[in-house]
């Protein structure tokens, strides 16, 4: 998604009318080297009770659902493969380095597919092929590429600032 648009709404809109409009769940993402030639930038700050404070240049925001490059139903793939529905471009990224599992009640697991570098969720290091109950401000860490879950109310926050 846009971060210049999407702050643009965040400014125009109410905390309420910009959660309704973006109602649905978001990972914003941060690569610990964007490219020079991002012309917008928005600085995330994760914390956690857990987790020290992190400060990061978000660099996209990606609306967490399934795309139709991936045959499972009920999974959101993560990794540096096309085919995944979330790619991150990092090098230390497995090719599908984990997946976010649907839930019946509209609950979210994340498992970490056998990756070489890991996934962490607020601090804390996920056992490989093993699910893990997430919620909305979660910090979840991919190889070294850290991001946040977020709801329309959290991503208005992160951009109104």
């Amino acid at each position: 998604m846009d971060l210049s648009e999407l702050t643009f709404k965040a400014r125009a809109l109410t905390q309420e009318k910009f959660a309704e409009r973006f109602s649905a769940r978001y990972l914003v993402i941060s690569l610990s080297h964007p490219t020079r030639d991002m012309e917008y930038r928005t600085e995330l700050v994760i914390t956690h009770a857990n987790v020290p404070t992190t400060r990061a240049i978000v660099t996209h925001v990606e609306p967490l659902e399934k795309s139709d490059r991936n045959p499972y139903a009920t999974r959101i793939l993560v990794g540096r493969s096309r085919n995944c529905d979330i790619i991150l471009r990092a090098s230390n990224v497995s090719k599908v380095h984990a997946h976010f599992e649907l839930l019946e009640g509209g609950g979210l697991e994340l498992v970490d597919l056998n990756s070489q570098n890991g996934v962490a969720v607020n601090g804390r290091r996920l056992e490989r092929n093993v699910g893990k109950r997430i919620s909305i401000d979660d910090v979840i860490v991919f190889g070294s590429v850290p991001t946040a879950l977020l709801d329309g109310r959290g991503l208005f926050k992160l951009l109104h600032g």
